[in-house]
């Protein structure tokens, strides 16, 4: 709904633009944003998916998970130093298979986004999520919350996947995780199921 609100304009101005321009090439040197792709299969508990991210970031796998960033020596950053230098970003994106979801009691992406924003003993996650706004991306029904946390904000979202949910956490230094939000729907409205084996 939030997402719907803030980009619906934006859509109708964009597709103005487009028909004003008839058939006319685009300008020279505007070029598409090149992507790469990356999948992930776990060990058998959901499926696997794949996403699409830009060419220049960087992307490393775990038995768990897939982490982006657009920096990429903090993939390599140890845990004993959290701090993201300005303009970084740094994405967590797993998926939880419709039996998981059921299994905590989440039906839906909000309750998933409870689930996992309410679910830790650590202190400082303790400020909980703010509150949980629903969003639409490419058509999918989900969920996000923002919290700031020691000079960093962080974005939990849950979104519909056939139904599965992709789950991704997204941290930057504090007051510029808004400066990534269309290339983070873009990845989030990538990713798709892999094919059963």
């Amino acid at each position: 709904m939030v997402f719907r609100a803030a980009f619906g304009p934006l859509v109708l101005i964009l597709a103005w633009l487009l028909s004003a321009c008839g058939g006319e090439s685009s300008a020279p040197g505007a070029t598409r944003q090149s992507l790469q792709r990356a999948s992930f299969a776990s060990n058998g508990l959901s499926p696997g998916f794949a996403l699409d991210f830009p060419a220049s970031w960087r992307y490393q796998a775990s038995e768990a998970s897939i982490m982006l960033s657009n920096d990429p020596e903090l993939l390599s950053k140890s845990d004993d130093d959290p701090a993201i230098p300005s303009g970084a970003l740094a994405v967590n994106i797993s998926l939880l298979s419709e039996d998981q979801a059921r299994a905590i009691g989440a039906r839906e992406a909000a309750a998933v986004i409870d689930a996992f924003g309410g679910a830790s003993t650590n202190d400082a996650l303790r400020r909980r999520y703010r509150d949980t706004n629903a969003i639409t991306i490419e058509g999918r029904e989900g969920a996000q919350s923002l919290v700031s946390v020691a000079g960093s904000d962080s974005l939990l979202l849950a979104l519909e996947l056939e139904g599965n949910f992709v789950l991704a956490v997204a941290v930057a230094p504090e007051g510029e995780l808004q400066q990534h939000t269309n290339s983070l729907y873009a990845i989030f409205a990538s990713v798709e199921p892999l094919a059963s084996s």
